[in-house]
């Protein structure tokens, strides 16, 4: 989960969906995207989503149109990528912590 000013983005990976709230709860709408695992918004407004089924992160701007995609490693070269959570620093460096491989590591958008 994740706010935003005045919206509420909920990942429900179950369902394969991000949901979004006003802050009273009210429900407004939803995009289908992939498997969230984590959300985190950037102070520009960016949504950046965690895909742990598909191995990679989304950037996705407030009308929900994916803007940009880290794809981890293809899985014949041995190294799985494994999202669940996600954060981004004021420069834009990307912070994963993955389960299956127990660990964490650091990204940079070119």
């Amino acid at each position: 989960m994740a706010i935003d000013d005045d919206l509420v983005y909920v990942a429900d990976r179950e369902n394969a969906r991000i949901q979004i709230f006003d802050l009273n709860g009210r429900y407004l709408r939803e995009w289908k995207l992939g498997h969230q695992y984590g959300l985190f918004i950037t102070p520009d407004h960016f949504i950046y989503m965690a895909d742990a089924i598909a191995g990679r992160i989304l950037k996705i701007n407030r009308e929900g149109k994916i803007v940009g995609v880290l794809d981890g490693p293809p899985p014949d070269k041995g190294r799985h990528f494994d999202p669940h959570l996600i954060a981004v620093d004021k420069d834009n460096s990307i912070f994963t912590a993955e389960v299956m491989p127990w660990r964490a590591q650091k990204f940079r958008l070119k």
